[in-house]
């Protein structure tokens, strides 16, 4: 009978450890890449800094400092900025580094009627991106992206269009 008791204690405390919010690396990568969306669609420069490494170098060797000069050029142009995140796959998890690649849809709010007349979503990219952990938190320490067409992209991120542009699926 006590171990009847000690087991369902167990599965009590299991059960409130995992309600109490203890998340996957898996999970901590995607809430930062979450972040990451939000902060762009706010025009948030330094909330979006704040995810990149001191020594981050992209595709096109821009270190930290660059990016912050083209986020604020980008942010000056651009008005009304829409980040949809769409599927986000983890692949490949090696503590204190993760490998993960992104489908973002990304268009102007300012461009609600022009989707409607032009037929024109916005703009498909695919990012991958090198995180390391650091101070507890995942950061982007490396970069590459490039634009793509709906026909490639994730499954699961076709999943999330439909829910959020349907008509861009028509």
């Amino acid at each position: 009978m006590k171990n009847i008791f000690f087991v369902f204690a167990l599965v009590l405390m299991l059960i409130s450890v995992d309600s109490c919010g203890i998340k996957t690396e898996e999970e901590k990568i995607k809430d930062t890449v979450g972040k990451l969306g939000n902060f762009a669609e706010e025009r948030n420069v330094d909330g979006i800094l704040s995810y990149i490494a001191e020594d981050y170098l992209d595709m096109y060797s821009r270190t930290k400092n660059n990016l912050r000069q083209l986020l604020n050029s980008y942010f000056r142009s651009y008005r009304g900025i829409v980040v949809h995140i769409l599927g986000t796959r983890v692949i490949e998890i090696n503590l204190p580094e993760a490998q993960i690649e992104t489908d973002v849809a990304l268009s102007s709010g300012a461009g609600k009627i022009f989707r409607k007349l032009a037929s024109f979503y916005g703009e498909y990219y695919r990012i991958k991106v090198k995180l390391v952990k650091k101070n507890s938190r995942w950061v982007a320490q490396e970069a590459d992206w490039k634009s793509v067409n709906i026909e490639v992209l994730f499954p699961e991120s076709l999943k999330i269009l439909e829910k959020i542009l349907p008509e861009a699926l028509k």
